[in-house]
This record gives C-alpha cells, structure tokens and sequence, in this order.
C-alpha cells in the first residue's frame, strides 16, 4: 500500500490520535510531533510539534488534514496512530517502504475536548493553605474566577521547576528567591516541594519593600512554614555563607537580574532560573545602523533590546559551564509573554566568553554589564 493511499484510509476512519516521532533529519526542527481530534463546537485536529525547548502548537481543519498528514510523513520514520477501527504503528525505511502493524480497538476511543480540564500540578478543587490565605482559592480550594490566571501561572512555574529538580540532586535544597515581590510563586514553591514533594527545603525570600517583607513573615508564621524565610535586603549586598542549591529572579529590574546571576554563578548555584524586567541598558547602548528605520519607533527598539539582553546572558551563562535554554514563563493565550532563562551547571567554567559573543557585542556596540561583574579582570 502507498503511503498516499493509507493517510486516506486513516482519515476515513477519523483519526482519534497520533505520534509523528524519529525524525528522518536529525537537522529537522522537530523532535516529534502530537495529534489531537478536538471536538467543541466544531471539529478539527490540533497538531503539536515539539523542540528541544518549546512547543509550538498548530490548528487544521478536517479538510485539511490529509495534505497535512502527507506533508509530516515526510520528515518522520515512525507514525503511531489510532483511529475509531484501528491502533496502527507505521514504520518507513529510508527508500519510502512502509511496515504496518495493525491492532483492533477493542474499547471505544473518544476524542478529546477543547474545555477538558488540565491537570494542573496544584489541582482546582483541592483546597492549598496558601492559596486560600491570599485568596486565590475560597475555603473548599475552588479557585475564584477572577484569579484562574494567576492560578495557571503558578502551575506553569511549579512545572518549570518540577523539570529542575533532577539537576539538583537533593532533598534538602536550599533556594534563594531573589526580588520576591509578593512571592505568591515563592510560597507555591515552599509548598510544592515540602507539602506535595515531602522534600526538607530552606528557601529565603529576598526584596527592597519593608512591609512587603513584614507582611510575608507574618504569613509564613501564620501557615507554618518554618523553612521559608523573608528578608529585606539589595541583590548586590546580599551573602550567604551555606551551599545554594538553587537561585531564582523573576521580574528583578534591570541590572538587578545581572546581580542575581553573578551571585547565583558565584556560588555555583545547580539551578538559575531568571525572569528578567526592564532591559535599560542594552536599550541606552545599542547600534544599528541598517535597522535605524525600525529603531526609531521606541516599543520596538525595547523588544529588541531585550532580546540582545537575554541572549547575551544565556551566552555568558553557557561560558560559566550551564547548559542554559530561553523559555516562555507563562502561557500566551492568558498572560503577557515572558522569558525565563534556566541554566544547569554542567561542567567547569571558561576563563573567557565566546568568540560569538564578542563578535555579537562588538557588532552593535554593547558592553553588557554582566560580562563584567562574571569575568572581573
């Protein structure tokens, strides 16, 4: 049977779910890619291709979907696949030659539908102490609807660091949060990985706001959380004498987030995860020339800059022996795009950044202060 013939033979059974997966090319962008039949209001297929970072989602229509099918097969050698009639595994060799294996559905298959609940790592529906004291929650753990956004932030975060927690290797982390604002993400972290990970955490909260930093320790004591503390205090001032296991900065403005870095990098911290805010001085330092025509218009000279910002630190991180990834924080469709940089400290440092680096600062006229604070002559 042809590969052609097949696909439309799988869409006249109504393809319920599928696995694109083993690349053909290992410089193809995708490391494997989902189907989903979605059924709301309509029905259509959501196509989910997975970097080694990100994953990028994609909507087809019915009509659509054989060209799309096709056009996948392209660049997989393995396609797993269940219809309403079949469970298929397709395997296609280097010259085009398909190997079927065929198994019949025994128990009906169900699509699935675009309001089904996810299953969040801090359930809806089961009342969280902290969540319910800073009311996000009411007293039976339903979250108010006016704050479901914050409450899906919260568990994208607890996502990004449930991931983390292998490179860490310990039960008893100890955690710096530094610029922890109102810290409804720190105290989801001291109760994710004590209360739900059973883990012996220390975490300190760290920020410039007096009465901010009182009315968060009258809450910690007030909950209990004996392992997590708050205090007032700058970045750059701050020292800790014990092992740091992990260094969080999320919203940290400006050249706060470098300060964070340098101490995170100094202390050979396994995990750094960074939010960065307010990117004014690549935006004061930045030139050039054959973009003065987009330049010119402010709110996009900014994004740029932070742009240049982020990935000279991910460059600089990477120098200091971290594997380091750009994320997206939070989820587009609910809050405002942020990046997360994350590195693992994997091997030892270099005495000096990379040739790539330099070319990029030299380029555009850039003295990051960062490389400074890292590589102090």
């Amino acid at each position: 049977m042809e590969l052609n013939e097949l696909i439309k033979q799988l869409v006249d059974e109504t393809i319920i779910h599928g696995v694109f997966s083993q690349p053909k090319l290992k410089s193809y962008e995708y490391t494997k890619t989902k189907i989903q039949r979605i059924e709301d209001t309509r029905q259509y297929y959501q196509f989910e291709s997975f970097t080694k970072e990100q994953a990028f989602h994609k909507n087809i229509s019915e009509n659509d979907l054989t060209q799309s099918l096709i056009e996948f097969c392209q660049h997989y050698k393995q396609i797993q696949v269940t219809t309403y009639v079949n469970d298929r595994i397709i395997r296609i060799s280097k010259k085009g030659k398909l190997h079927v294996t065929v198994r019949q559905v025994e128990e009906p298959v169900k699509a699935k539908s675009h309001n089904m609940k996810k299953q969040h790592l801090l359930p809806d529906g089961e009342p969280v102490d902290f969540l319910i004291h800073l009311g996000i929650m009411d007293s039976e753990g339903k979250v108010k609807h006016k704050w479901y956004d914050k409450f899906k932030q919260i568990n994208r975060y607890l996502e990004l660091i449930d991931d983390s927690l292998k490179h860490m290797d310990t039960t008893n982390p100890t955690i710096i949060d530094f610029g922890c604002g109102k810290s409804y993400l720190t105290f989801a972290l001291y109760y994710y990985l004590v209360k739900v990970k059973g883990m012996k955490a220390t975490i300190i909260g760290l920020d410039l706001k007096e009465k901010v930093i009182e009315n968060l320790q009258s809450l910690t004591k007030e909950l209990g959380y004996d392992g997590l503390e708050f205090r007032v205090g700058d970045i750059a001032m701050f020292s800790y004498d014990k092992p740091i296991d992990m260094v969080i900065s999320l919203h940290a403005c400006n050249l706060a987030t470098d300060y964070a870095i340098e101490k995170a990098v100094k202390w050979k911290a396994k995990v750094i995860m960074a939010v960065p805010c307010c990117h004014k001085e690549i935006n004061s330092q930045i030139q050039i020339e054959p973009l003065e025509a987009v330049m010119g218009y402010g709110v996009l000279k900014e994004r740029i800059a932070a742009l240049m910002t982020d990935g000279l630190r991910a460059e600089l991180l990477e120098s200091m022996g971290y594997e380091t990834q750009v994320l997206e924080f939070v989820d587009m469709e609910h809050t405002p795009k942020n990046l997360m940089i994350r590195g693992y400290l994997q091997k030892e440092a270099l005495d000096r950044p990379s040739d790539k680096y330099y070319d990029c600062i030299k380029a555009y006229g850039l003295k990051p202060t960062l490389e400074k604070l890292l590589f102090k002559k």
